[in-house]
């Protein structure tokens, strides 16, 4: 899933990165560098998949087994 279409599902379901960030104690950046892929923090991910309601695995699919 690109970053483009997690914001866009993000913005559907009514839940900001701001709100995210802040129920994780973490800043907005932080979510964000998550979304575009520039960061593996699972507890994050976990997180914004909670707020989709889909498996992170469905919206950060492994490459070759690795993620």
């Amino acid at each position: 899933m690109t970053p483009q279409e997690i914001r866009a599902l993000l913005i559907l379901k009514r839940v900001s990165q701001r709100q995210i960030a802040r129920r994780l104690k973490v800043t907005d950046a932080a979510v964000s560098q998550v979304i575009s892929g520039l960061e593996k923090n699972q507890r994050i991910r976990q997180s914004i998949a909670e707020a989709l309601d889909m498996p992170a695995s469905k919206i950060w699919p492994s490459k070759n087994g690795l993620r």
